[in-house]
């Protein structure tokens, strides 16, 4: 066992059961929901569903590697994110481990009833 610099001891095993422990997973605002499903309509209305289900199934353990790639993006991303906040916080969403598999729900219960994307308002 060691010692801190207060000279009281630390359990080795308690640090590391800790040392890679993942915060858990907080609940979704409407605003968050909202979003993701925007983001599965965008996909759905290109048709590629099938193909960003198993892009995102890939992909899972590097989510949080996905979330910082996309700021580097940040430029390009217009295309799929009309304001500048959404997008930011879809990056910041993509950091929680459960989001992938929340945006991959959405797109799978799309798909299996078989609707089509919605028409947005331009």
């Amino acid at each position: 066992m060691a010692q801190n610099a207060s000279g009281e001891r630390r359990d080795f095993r308690g640090w590391l059961r800790h040392a890679f422990a993942v915060p858990t997973s907080r609940p979704l605002s409407d605003a968050d929901r909202e979003l993701l499903r925007r983001m599965a309509e965008f996909l759905l209305k290109r048709r590629l569903g099938e193909a960003a289900v198993m892009a995102l199934e890939t992909c899972r353990p590097l989510n949080h590697i996905g979330s910082q790639a996309l700021i580097f993006l940040k430029p390009f991303v217009h295309l799929v994110f009309k304001k500048k906040d959404d997008f930011d916080r879809f990056a910041e969403l993509l950091e929680d481990r459960q989001t992938i598999g929340r945006l991959i729900g959405i797109l799978e219960e799309r798909l299996v009833e078989g609707e089509k994307p919605e028409k947005t308002a331009r």
